[in-house]
């Protein structure tokens, strides 16, 4: 998960361990779709490009 972090650039960004978590999910699945009401893991999922709608 760490080279996750760091290649996305993940740090400081204010999300938990959960939330890194459910990105790579989202990431390493193509068509996924990730449903959050969170907004830092909203902002940081739209910025890596994967899909999300408001939970």
């Amino acid at each position: 998960m760490r080279w996750f972090i760091e290649k996305r650039k993940l740090w400081g960004r204010g999300l938990s361990a959960v939330d890194v978590y459910l990105l790579a999910s989202v990431v390493v699945v193509p068509g996924t779709t990730l449903w959050t009401r969170d907004k830092r893991l909203r902002d940081v999922a739209q910025d890596l490009g994967c899909r999300f709608e408001n939970g």
